[in-house]
């Protein structure tokens, strides 16, 4: 089911959408709407709750299942509570979506969480305006926003003037270096390739690159995505070294040696392809 024709159903109730969110309000309570794993969607409905208590998140998911019969999936995110919700076209999606949040709010009001009175940004009461602040859609102070994309306009401003493509380099090839080792050690030693590992790569080098004072632009993407390109050859190289020194007691440097030998050749380089 299209997740525009859900939130076209909500715009009567105040709703409304950018992107794949839907987000408004409902009796107090802050709501985000988005799609999830095809036919769910994620609910997050904004409160404040201790983030580390397991048992209110038990209690919670316990009132809401006696409350509505279902049993939904529930996260508390500290400033938001999220739930897995399904529509379907049996009723009016007016009416489901009524339906969930008349037993979320049941629940939280059965375990003493109530619609959020202070900022999501600095805590303080009295919030004069909402915003899509983080994961979810939340009460906030006006300057607490203004003043957050201020900072983040001058550290924009800050690596302009600053930020220098040879550390970001440096630092993005270091990354790039501790995101292969885990791909090559699983390799050696459990003779397995985890894709999952793979996408550590990009990561640690994008993250090398911001940590060493990187310049932040378009140049900054292509030598991650380079780098990362960069990063199978290495691997390779890494695994076929260390099999020529286990498998054949070589010593390190012959073991490299042989390596280098066979990956730049015209065949060990359709290994890499």
């Amino acid at each position: 089911m299209k997740s525009n024709v859900i939130y076209q159903a909500l715009e009567p109730m105040g709703f409304f959408s950018a992107g794949q969110l839907c987000m408004g309000t409902w009796k107090e309570y802050t709501v985000t709407l988005r799609p999830y794993n095809g036919r769910y969607y994620y609910l997050d409905v904004a409160v404040r709750a201790d983030k580390a208590s397991k048992g209110l998140l038990k209690r919670v998911k316990a009132s809401v299942k006696e409350a509505c019969g279902k049993n939904l999936g529930c996260i508390n995110g500290g400033q938001y509570f999220r739930f897995v919700v399904a529509f379907n076209r049996k009723s009016p999606f007016t009416e489901q979506f009524g339906s969930y949040m008349t037993a979320i709010s049941s629940a939280f009001k059965k375990n003493g969480i109530y619609p959020p009175h202070s900022c999501a940004v600095c805590g303080s009461s009295d919030p004069d305006s909402l915003c899509l602040y983080g994961d979810s859609y939340q009460p906030v102070h006006r300057a607490c926003i203004q003043r957050s994309l201020e900072n983040s306009r001058q550290k924009i401003e800050q690596n302009k003037a600053n930020g220098s493509y040879l550390t970001g380099f440096v630092g993005a090839l270091l990354g790039m270096l501790v995101g292969s080792l885990a791909s090559v050690l699983s390799i050696v030693f459990a003779d397995r390739i985890y894709a999952l590992l793979f996408a550590l790569v990009p990561i640690a080098s994008a993250w090398g690159y911001r940590k060493f004072n990187g310049r932040m632009d378009k140049v900054s993407v292509v030598l991650v995505v380079l780098l990362s390109f960069v990063s199978i050859f290495i691997m390779n190289y890494l695994s076929i070294a260390v099999f020529y020194m286990q498998d054949y007691a070589l010593s390190l440097g012959e073991a490299m040696w042989f390596a280098s030998d066979l990956l730049l050749t015209a065949g060990g380089l359709m290994l890499i392809v």
